[in-house]
């Protein structure tokens, strides 16, 4: 390779990693903002699951089996099902925690619950 073809080549490599790392920037912010609004959500289910109080625990195992199940039969790319279930193990259970933080005593479900019409 002349010495001209070998720069332009390392230029192009150079432009690549900078655009693919700017891209995963991008998709990390995107990631963490659905996450944040993943929390969120987690957190007003547990309100609701205490208020019902169908369920001695926030923690539903027969969901976290159904989440997975419908991930598996979502596309999974180039990860592995055991990749994906140890990510979105992580997930649910960070999203578990969210819930168990903000838990109200059970006093304080009819204060917390909105307001009702009889």
């Amino acid at each position: 390779m002349s010495n001209n073809t070998e720069e332009s080549y390392q230029q192009d490599l150079a432009r690549i990693i900078k655009n693919g790392r700017q891209r995963i920037d991008w998709l990390d912010h995107t990631l963490q903002t659905l996450l944040i609004e993943r929390a969120a959500l987690a957190k007003q289910l547990g309100w609701a699951k205490q208020a019902r109080q169908t369920t001695p625990s926030l923690h539903v195992p027969a969901r976290e089996q159904e989440i997975l199940a419908k991930r598996h039969a979502q596309d999974s790319g180039d990860l592995l099902p055991e990749e994906l279930d140890r990510i979105w193990g992580a997930i649910m259970a960070a999203c578990l925690h969210v819930q168990e933080r903000h838990a109200v005593e059970p006093q304080q479900h009819v204060a917390a619950a909105p307001n009702q019409r009889a």
